[in-house]
């Protein structure tokens, strides 16, 4: 009798443990799927009037490359920055690009780390110029959300580190390094 009921508490634990786990995923990737509608938002707006998100950390930066300076706002969680809000040089104080690098912010089949050949299905014919060193890519139902693609396995003197303007020429085991909203 005693090891019935013991089996059956076992069991009961097991299952509680299991959906509650389950119900954990399911809520991380909802509150994203709203972190990425509101990224859309913030676009436009005074980077000053974009305050704390619940769940990161919010530093202000400044940026500089090649003696033009931005500024911007730096979101982390537990010291990995999840994602960051910038300005411009000409609107330093207006929210231009918003760019995640955390593979943990995911949108469906979208996220930092994910196979192109995964999500080819998704991606526009359309390839943008990028300087040589970078291939991005836009999405077909909103040309606003770019990918970078990861090129940094390949030898410097491949042909995609210089450009590509066919979706088919991607390898489909490269990477997703970075997700772009303009």
């Amino acid at each position: 009798m005693n090891i019935k009921i013991i089996s059956i508490v076992v069991i009961s634990l097991s299952l509680l443990l299991f959906s509650c786990s389950q119900k954990q995923k399911t809520e991380s990737v909802v509150s994203h799927q709203n972190l990425f509608k509101e990224f859309e938002g913030f676009l436009g707006k005074p980077l000053d009037s974009i305050k704390e998100i619940s769940g990161y950390t919010r530093n202000v930066t400044t940026e500089e490359d090649e003696g033009v300076i931005w500024k911007g706002l730096e979101y982390s969680q537990k010291g990995e920055v999840a994602f960051l809000i910038e300005s411009n040089w000409e609107h330093p104080e207006i929210a231009n690009r918003i760019t995640v690098c955390s593979k943990k912010i995911k949108f469906n089949d979208l996220y930092v780390g994910q196979k192109i050949g995964n999500i080819k299905h998704l991606i526009s014919d359309n390839i943008p110029s990028s300087p040589d060193g970078f291939l991005f890519v836009s999405l077909k139902n909103n040309p606003k959300i770019s990918l970078q693609i990861d090129l940094s396995m390949l030898p410097e003197d491949n042909p995609l580190v210089f450009g590509c303007d066919n979706i088919n020429e991607i390898p489909d085991t490269l990477q997703v390094e970075s997700i772009v909203f303009k």
